[in-house]
């Protein structure tokens, strides 16, 4: 099955491929956010539904696994740590107006996030960096 989605996802790409223009935007203007990332993790999980909670933004939480991953948020967070089909699917589908991610995925991201050789990798580690950059953008 799980060939069978990732061809699928490759053949649908072009079709579903999203045209809308994308740029930076302040937290402040952001109302849902998507975030693709390894399911499994209940704290990361917890940890995204607070940081977005408390910011009155309504998380939508996705994994690889999920049937769908086109998405129509305002703001599109990848934290998968290895580049892949799903991933390029997710990032080029989506309609998001603002895509935040740690790899450079067809030049789809407005923001990528890398962590320095050695730096620790973890969904949650790189999960921090993103919000402390997106703290930042007025």
């Amino acid at each position: 099955m799980n060939f069978l989605r990732t061809f699928l996802r490759f053949f649908l790409l072009p079709f579903h491929r999203s045209k809308v223009p994308t740029g930076l935007m302040p937290l402040a203007r952001i109302s849902s956010a998507a975030v693709l990332r390894v399911e499994g993790d209940s704290a990361l999980d917890d940890e995204i539904n607070a940081f977005f909670g408390k910011r009155g933004i309504k998380p939508h939480l996705l994994s690889r696994k999920d049937r769908d991953l086109r998405t129509a948020e305002e703001l599109f967070i990848s934290l998968l740590p290895e580049r892949c089909m799903d991933e390029t699917y997710a990032v080029v589908c989506s309609t998001a107006v603002f895509k935040v991610g740690i790899h450079d995925v067809r030049n789809c991201f407005d923001l990528t996030v890398r962590p320095k050789e050695g730096e620790e990798t973890a969904q949650a580690a790189v999960f921090q960096a993103i919000t402390d950059i997106l703290q930042k953008i007025r």
